[in-house]
């Protein structure tokens, strides 16, 4: 087998390299078997061998992935969705109770105070009626 010098390639070439999915599960795969050495594969594919140790570590570690219920995967992105609608009605309220305060402190008819409620402290209105 004839050796590949990767010190050769200019850092931009390999920077600009781009592997599709098939050829590094290919070349993981084949990896994980541990029939060649990864340098051994570096050399049939052409690769450093340190990108093939790196394809074949992310094999392993997202494997189990694979396995993964498709309705465990919708539960997940239901809850996250569910969360995320929550933060921004949350915010939302916020932003109202924020312009109401700042239109009763300009308008000179309120002062501000403090009220606690659910342990969080909120900055309220008090109108001035006399």
């Amino acid at each position: 087998m004839s050796k590949v010098d990767y010190g050769t390639r200019s850092r931009e070439s390999n920077r600009d390299e781009k592997f599709d999915e098939e050829f590094k599960a290919k070349v993981a795969l084949e990896a994980v078997k541990e029939e060649m050495t990864l340098v051994e594969l570096a050399e049939k594919y052409e690769v450093h061998p340190n990108q093939t140790s790196a394809w074949k570590k992310q094999l392993i570690e997202k494997s189990a992935e694979l396995f993964v219920r498709k309705n465990k995967k919708d539960e997940e992105y239901n809850r996250l969705k569910k969360e995320k609608q929550e933060l921004f009605r949350q915010l939302g309220d916020s932003n109202y109770e924020k312009e109401f305060l700042k239109k009763c402190y300009v308008s000179g008819k309120g002062k501000s105070v403090y009220s606690e409620s659910d342990g969080v402290q909120k900055l309220v209105a008090v109108w001035d009626f006399l």
